[in-house]
């Protein structure tokens, strides 16, 4: 059974990324607060380096987990959130599958 729409109804918007030859994806959509958000995968392990934080990134580990950002290097398990202010860079570690949820804001 699928959703159905009618003519002045009009579904949000789902893009697809893939990233480090499609060892991240990810979903990106507004929540219904209007924020951008994503809901994405890490496949195994490695260490990952997303650059520089556009905005502020909120995200929440929901299974697996990660290790970082230097220099505390914490270790961040399902339900904990990692906090990335403008600018900060984003690198981590992996042990292996991780899913997550970023919520971003200005």
């Amino acid at each position: 059974m699928g959703l159905e729409q009618s003519e002045n109804q009009r579904l949000p918007e789902v893009r697809h990324n893939i990233y480090e030859d499609g060892n991240v994806q990810s979903l990106e959509f507004k929540t219904t607060e209007g924020k951008d958000a994503t809901i994405g995968v890490i496949r195994g392990a490695g260490n990952w380096d997303f650059g520089k934080a556009s905005r502020r990134e909120e995200i929440t580990i929901t299974s697996g987990g990660i290790t970082g950002p230097e220099p505390k290097n914490r270790f961040y398990r399902a339900g904990d959130t990692l906090i990335f202010e403008k600018g900060d860079k984003i690198q981590f570690k992996t042990s292996g599958p991780v899913s997550y949820i970023c919520v971003y804001s200005d």
